[in-house]
């Protein structure tokens, strides 16, 4: 009786170079969702950092600017109100 192996050796070599090809792609894949960490990392997060900076100077430029109107219109409404009284 005659048993061959050369079935078990051919399935065990292709079986073996599908799983390199796959360790390869994988190893592709995690290089390309490494490059894309280090992207986001280095355009979108400053990006995002940097429009946050600018909303806080807007909103505290538009603050400041508020306060000053309304002691610009506090001062009017003094003016005003010390000029009907002498009269």
């Amino acid at each position: 009786m005659y048993i061959s192996l050369l079935p078990y050796s051919v399935d065990s070599v292709q079986f073996s170079a599908a799983s390199e090809q796959e360790l390869v792609q994988l190893e592709t894949l995690a290089d390309l969702a490494e490059r894309l960490l280090d992207h986001l990392r280095d355009t979108y997060i400053p990006q995002a950092e940097a429009q946050s900076e600018l909303i806080h100077r807007a909103v505290s430029l538009l603050a400041y600017e508020a306060s000053l109107r309304f002691e610009q219109i506090q001062r009017q409404w003094l003016a005003d109100y010390q000029q009907r009284s002498t009269l």
